[in-house]
């Protein structure tokens, strides 16, 4: 059973949360056979993003709300999302009871993207949890500042592009294994990753095929 219209939880029969859990429905050539459901309210999270500087509205920037950030692929886990309009509003709807992370990122890649409240991207360990209940949502806006790139080619040595190449981008005080921005390459072995104004580190590293040594910004070991 499921809302598209987010303002209930979508649920199996009988009143389990996910498909492998919900219970068997045996149909008898026949009979009607009758399967009722109750649904319960869902919360939602809501708000506006302006231009930092000029407090403009922003469409077309793009929202996730997710509960947990897993460091291991550098993803969310993709709980709901929801994008801008034309007044810069946004409404993350069907959300159950819990503690969300929101983030912003502007898909013309114009704005440096941030997680609520005024945190770099992937500065999930400082972002603050925003509480949701299906009696009260959640009012969560945003004021983004325009970006800058770190853009470039990784190539082999002496040899042509190299795709699938993660990109990581630190703060000088972040530290190792606390990247604030990341990317992979394209075919081509370019990136290009919009930051907000800052002091950065830039390490290359070949996770994906285990093949290259991986080094940082300018051939530099650490």
């Amino acid at each position: 059973f499921w809302d598209d219209g987010g303002n209930y939880l979508g649920e199996t029969y009988n009143d389990k949360s996910t498909l492998d859990e919900g219970d068997d429905v045996v149909v008898v050539a026949g009979l009607p056979t009758t399967a009722d459901a109750a649904l319960s309210a869902a919360g939602h999270i809501t708000g506006t993003v302006t231009d930092a500087t000029t407090g403009d509205p922003l469409a077309g920037i793009q929202i996730s709300v997710n509960t947990t950030y897993i460091p291991d692929c550098e993803c969310w886990d993709g709980t709901g999302g929801a994008e801008t309009d034309e007044n810069g509003v946004y409404d993350v709807v069907g959300l159950p009871t819990g503690e969300y992370l929101v983030s912003f990122c502007d898909p013309a890649g114009m704005y440096a993207p941030e997680i609520h409240q005024d945190r770099q991207t992937n500065d999930w360990w400082d972002a603050d949890p925003v509480p949701v209940t299906a009696e009260q949502g959640a009012t969560v806006d945003a004021d983004l500042a325009v970006g800058a790139h770190i853009l470039g080619t990784v190539t082999a040595d002496g040899n042509g592009p190299l795709d699938q190449i993660d990109v990581h981008v630190y703060r000088e005080e972040s530290g190792e294994g606390r990247g604030v921005y990341g990317t992979r390459t394209g075919g081509n072995g370019g990136y290009d990753l919009t930051v907000a104004l800052d002091v950065y580190k830039v390490e290359f590293w070949d996770h994906h095929q285990g093949i290259y040594i991986g080094e940082y910004y300018n051939d530099a070991a650490d």
